[in-house]
């Protein structure tokens, strides 16, 4: 008898992992091949697994990118589905539903790849990265066999699967400071994941594991992978990165890019897959290789590959850049941030619309609207963020309008779209009738630095950690730490009953200077809406208009 799930068929097991079985299927009515992943552990089934499951699965619904996954549908296993399949699955369990992929970036024949086909998958893959990132979903396990394979109208194409999916409850089982289960697969895991520091993990986790997939292209296996796990998670913390065997087409400095990658602390990494797309399309000049692919499994190939050129131009994560800033570049030994793009907008997504009768209920409401229309509005707003690279000025935009007209949403575009393009990092503040601007600051900051749940010495601590302040401290950092914990906590005493280090703001601007600051000093690559030093944040909303 035929398995169902809402308007879906179920027909065979295609993969099995701990937390899930991947089943292949199709929409009934339209005959659109599918897979199926049925969340089987028995954790799955608890009420904080579901919840957080549900959470996941509205992040990463959110993300449409010719380069990732589309999930189609989401839902429950209901009695009916359980009982036909006979013990195979079982009533009241998680399940997605995706495209089906025809193969995974492991069954490319590697490491025979041209440096040019090699380029053309990191650069795929940077761009998915950054429209995810953008939206504020880290994939966290990144690496060939989640790279799959899937044919669309347009021939076969890589897309990214699988962000984080199996890892819904990690944060909510964490401590102050990590000390959880590792997340991630060990020859493809950054070492801030190896050693669970939760807290430290962002988009430059994304970029080590991509770091680990570019050694792979080139020489087969990932540059930590001989021994036990213990030996390879050892290896990612404190071994120095093994050299690259020679390859004539590899350009000078692509060590140098790779080494960035995979740097063991967090801050020394590229913080944006903009920044490293950009970095590596400097790298490589003007070259402008057609790659093809050859797939070792029984099924279609992956020929004609899009070319670098036409995977930027998807989504305009790369401007056009002159040789003189190429040049610079190459001679400095230096990576720098990314142009602003003139235009913000992306080409067409191409091979993600699926027209299917009856799926996507369990995605309602889940999925953000698209942004449409709004033309005007977008391109001056756009020109207002040129205006602040050109002159390294601090702007204020306010969108001002009737309540429902679309202001939140324009700003959390342009939010996205700067992220996307490494044009902008973003502070979220919130204001209303009862949180002042004191305090909307200083939420803002403790979520940003995910300060949530520690006392006031460990607020210390992580605000030390977090600018890699260790040892003994220089009277001026000191101060400045002690003045920020002072603006995200309270009040709160250390364990032998002396009460930390407290700091007295005389007025306002003394206060607002801390901020200001704090800032300036983050990220190491500093590039908030100016590229200057000045601050700025973005988006902050009250009442019938909304300013960043």
């Amino acid at each position: 008898m035929t398995i169902r799930l809402g308007p879906f068929e179920l027909y065979e097991p295609i993969g099995r992992g701990g937390m899930a079985t991947v089943w292949r299927g199709a929409h009934r009515d339209g005959d659109v091949p599918v897979a199926i992943k049925v969340m089987t552990a028995d954790e799955t089934l608890q009420e904080d697994f579901v919840r957080a499951f549900r959470e996941e699965v509205r992040a990463v619904a959110r993300l449409r990118h010719p380069g990732i996954i589309m999930i189609l549908d989401s839902g429950e296993v209901d009695p009916v589905a359980a009982e036909v399949s006979e013990g195979r699955l079982i009533a009241g369990s998680p399940y997605l539903v995706m495209e089906l992929g025809r193969g995974t970036l492991e069954g490319v024949g590697q490491p025979g790849l041209s440096f040019g086909q090699q380029r053309t998958i990191l650069l795929r893959l940077l761009d998915a990265l950054a429209h995810a990132h953008a939206r504020g979903v880290i994939h966290r396990d990144l690496k060939p066999a989640n790279v799959l394979i899937v044919s669309d109208g347009d021939g076969p194409s890589l897309k990214i699967a699988d962000f984080g999916l199996a890892h819904a409850l990690d944060e909510e089982q964490a401590g102050p400071f990590g000390d959880r289960m590792l997340s991630g697969t060990p020859r493809f895991v950054a070492p801030e994941q190896i050693l669970g520091r939760w807290r430290d993990q962002g988009p430059w986790t994304d970029l080590y594991a991509l770091g680990c997939v570019a050694y792979w292209l080139a020489c087969g296996d990932a540059p930590f992978h001989v021994g036990d796990t213990e030996r390879i998670l050892n290896a990612h913390l404190s071994s120095p990165l093994p050299s690259l065997p020679p390859a004539e087409d590899r350009p000078p400095g692509y060590d140098r890019w790779l080494k960035k990658l995979l740097a063991k602390n967090w801050r020394d990494r590229f913080h944006w897959a903009a920044d490293a797309a950009h970095g590596l399309r400097a790298l490589s000049g003007e070259a402008n290789e057609k790659v093809r692919l050859t797939l070792q499994y029984d099924g279609p190939g992956l020929s004609d590959l899009p070319d670098h050129t036409e995977l930027i131009d998807e989504t305009l994560i790369l401007p056009e850049m002159d040789r003189s800033r190429l040049l610079t570049q190459e001679l400095s030994g230096e990576f720098h941030r990314p142009p602003l793009p003139e235009d913000w907008r992306p080409g067409a997504l191409r091979g993600i619309s699926h027209d299917l009768i009856g799926a996507g209920l369990g995605l309602f409401g889940l999925r953000s609207p698209p942004m449409v229309g709004r033309q005007e509005e977008r391109d001056l707003v756009w020109e207002t963020l040129l205006q602040v690279e050109r002159s390294s000025a601090t702007e204020v935009v306010i969108l001002q309008g009737p309540r429902g007209t679309g202001k939140s949403r324009l700003a959390e575009w342009i939010c996205e779209r700067a992220h996307q393009v490494g044009g902008a990092s973003l502070v979220e503040i919130f204001l209303g009738p009862m949180v002042g601007p004191g305090e909307a600051l200083s939420r803002a900051v403790a979520t940003f630095l995910r300060c949530a749940g520690l006392s006031r010495p460990e607020i210390l601590e992580r605000v030390q950690d977090f600018f890699g302040m260790t040892g003994e401290l220089e009277s001026e950092d000191l101060f400045e730490c002690l003045a920020l914990t002072e603006l995200i906590a309270e009040t709160a005493v250390v364990d032998d009953d002396k009460e930390l280090q407290r700091i007295h703001f005389s007025d306002a601007q003394e206060r607002y200077g801390t901020y200001a600051r704090f800032f300036e000093r983050w990220p190491p690559t500093a590039r908030w809406w100016s590229s200057s030093t000045t601050p700025t944040t973005a988006p902050m909303s009250y009442g019938s208009s909304t300013t960043f």
